[in-house]
C-alpha cells in the first residue's frame, strides 16, 4: 500500500458512515481488513477503484460486515487470533479488542487444517510436475499459523519468531526440528526437494499425537 493514511482517508470520504473500522495485520501487516455497516454490489466496484489507486493487490483484502464479522468467529477462529496477534489499526473503532474465541471451535479448526493440509501435500506429490521445494516453501507459513494456535490451546505465551514456534513446539508434542529449520533458512532460489520425505513424516507425527496433545 503506498500511504495507509490516503487510503483511510479515501474509504471515509467514499463510504461515509457506512465505513466502520480498517486494519492492517499478519506478520508484516501487509494485509488488510475492512469492515462495514453494508455490503452492497456498488461497494465493490468503488472498493476496486480505490485499490488500483493505490497499489493494492485484491488477494491481500478482506471485507465483512459488522454482523458477518461476529458471526465468523466460531468458523474461522483461527484466522481471527492470527489478525488478534498482529495488527495495526488504520481507523474506526478497534472491533478485535474484545472478540473471544471459544477455545473447542479453535481445537476443531486446527486439527481441520492440519490434516486437510496433510491431504493436499499428498495429492500434490502425485502431480506430474510435482515440485517439493515449492509446495514445502509455500506450506510452512500455514502450518506455523496452525502451530502459533496450538500454544493458544494449552495456555501458553504463543512465539513470535517461526523459528521459535517450531522449536518450542517440539517441547510440547515431540518431533524432529531440523527438517522444518532449513526449509525457513533455505534461500529463495535454493532447491530442497531431499526434504520431501522428513517433511511429510515429521508432518505426520505431529498429526498422530494431536489428540494426545488436547488432552
Amino acid at each position: 500500500m503506498v500511504n495507509s493514511s490516503q487510503f483511510v482517508q479515501q474509504l471515509q470520504d467514499t463510504f461515509g458512515t457506512n465505513f466502520i473500522s480498517a486494519y492492517r495485520y499478519g506478520d508484516d501487516l501487509e494485509s488488510i481488513l475492512l469492515l462495514f455497516n453494508q455490503l452492497t454490489p456498488d461497494l465493490y466496484e468503488k472498493i476496486k477503484i480505490l485499490f488500483t489507486k493505490n497499489k493494492i493487490i485484491y488477494s491481500q483484502c478482506h471485507l465483512f460486515t459488522q454482523k458477518e464479522f461476529k458471526e465468523a468467529l466460531d468458523v474461522f477462529p483461527l484466522e481471527f487470533i492470527s489478525i488478534q496477534e498482529s495488527h495495526l489499526l488504520l481507523a474506526g473503532s478497534d472491533v478485535l479488542q474484545n472478540i473471544s474465541i471459544n477455545l473447542n471451535h479453535l481445537r476443531h479448526e486446527c486439527e481441520f487444517y492440519l490434516r486437510s493440509n496433510m491431504l493436499k501435500l499428498r495429492e500434490a506429490a502425485l502431480h506430474p510436475k510435482f515440485n517439493p521445494t515449492f509446495i514445502m516453501k509455500q506450506s510452512i507459513g500455514s502450518y506455523i499459523g496452525i502451530f502459533r494456535s496450538l500454544f493458544k490451546l494449552k495456555g501458553l505465551p504463543v512465539p513470535k519468531a517461526k523459528k521459535d514456534v517450531i522449536l518450542q513446539l517440539a517441547n510440547l508434542i515431540p518431533f524432529e526440528t531440523s527438517v522444518f529449520i532449513s526449509i525457513l533458512d533455505a534461500l529463495p532460489q535454493q532447491k530442497i526437494d531431499s526434504l520431501f520425505p522428513s517433511y511429510l513424516k515429521e508432518l505426520d507425527e505431529i498429526i498422530d499425537r494431536i489428540d494426545h496433545f488436547y488432552a
